[in-house]
């Protein structure tokens, strides 16, 4: 049985590629079993992922901050269902619940990785993220992961919890409009210059009360 491997490697110093599942490793190759089947066998190689994937990860990296700035555009867009989802005091427009939910997850994961990456390289200083859900910070967080790839390809399973402080919870902060929640009757306030029409609990600097 032969498969394929990255060139320019000693033989002994590889390892199959750790995409998961490993039948979709980019460099994966179709292999024939002495009982006439065949598998796909992932790629051997001496990194945690082989050059096919590791190039796959590089461009799933570029592509990110353009689909979700799509993601963006679309969340004032009318429900497939007809049916409008307004949240108090938030945007006087309908929210897309899927794609809002859809945006946070990807944001608090992306940002998750950043930080590792951030926390693995001395030289690189902790930055401010007062919105995690901002295109604008999705778009360096993806930036800082791409060009410390190898950093965040060798980064171990690990948690990956982290708080966040958004700006109208610190002293000081920019001019913010103010109010309370009709729901929990906490403090909250947003940020005039902003323009997202979220809201932010201001005793604790917690996340946005507008989903």
């Amino acid at each position: 049985m032969v498969r394929r491997q990255d060139p320019g490697y000693d033989s002994d110093s590889l390892r199959p590629c750790s995409r998961e599942p490993a039948e979709l490793c980019d460099g994966a190759a179709i292999t024939w079993l002495d009982d006439g089947t065949s598998r796909r066998e992932p790629m051997l190689t001496p990194r945690t992922f082989c050059d096919p994937c590791r190039s796959r990860i590089i461009a799933c990296l570029e592509e990110l901050p353009p689909a979700y700035g799509r993601l963006t555009a679309a969340l004032g867009d009318a429900p497939r269902t007809g049916k409008a989802i307004r949240a108090p005091f938030g945007p006087g427009e309908p929210i897309r619940a899927e794609i809002d939910a859809l945006m946070r997850v990807t944001a608090v994961i992306l940002h998750g990785w950043e930080f590792r990456v951030r926390r693995s390289r001395l030289q690189l200083a902790s930055r401010d993220t007062p919105d995690i859900l901002d295109p604008a910070s999705v778009r360096e967080s993806a930036r800082t992961a791409g060009l410390n790839i190898d950093v965040l390809l060798a980064l171990q399973p690990g948690w990956m919890t982290r708080v966040f402080t958004f700006p109208p919870g610190k002293p000081g902060a920019a001019p913010a409009q103010e109010g309370t929640c009709r729901r929990c009757g906490r403090r909250i306030a947003r940020l005039v210059r902003s323009g997202s029409g979220r809201w932010y609990v201001t005793d604790s600097g917690g996340a946005p009360v507008s989903a």
